[in-house]
């Protein structure tokens, strides 16, 4: 009757809005990994062209430090890409969540 379907759109309704939170919420999430990945590639890549242009013979330290550096850096790249997949992978599900809910 009436009623009952009244009933459950207002619950489907209820059920949409937490979902909504929760994908939200998530989005939020991954967006904030992703900039602060992004910010540490960014960080670190100064700090690599720093050492590399110091990094001189009479200067040894320099070097080695450019060299961790690179492997700091190469690590910081890989969260960052890692961070970027899942943003894209959220923003997939929110668009499929919304083409069926359409």
């Amino acid at each position: 009757d009436l009623n009952d379907a009244n009933n459950k759109l207002a619950q489907a309704k209820t059920d949409l809005e937490h979902a909504k939170q929760t994908v939200d919420a998530s989005f939020s999430d991954a967006m904030s990994a992703l900039n602060s990945a992004q910010s540490r590639v960014d960080s670190l890549s100064g700090s690599c062209n720093w050492y590399d242009d110091n990094c001189h013979w009479y200067k040894p330290w320099n070097c080695v430090a450019y060299a961790g550096c690179k492997v700091a850096l190469g690590i910081a790249r890989g969260v960052l890409w890692t961070a970027q997949q899942a943003v894209r992978g959220a923003q997939e599900v929110v668009d499929a969540a919304i083409t069926s809910a359409e």
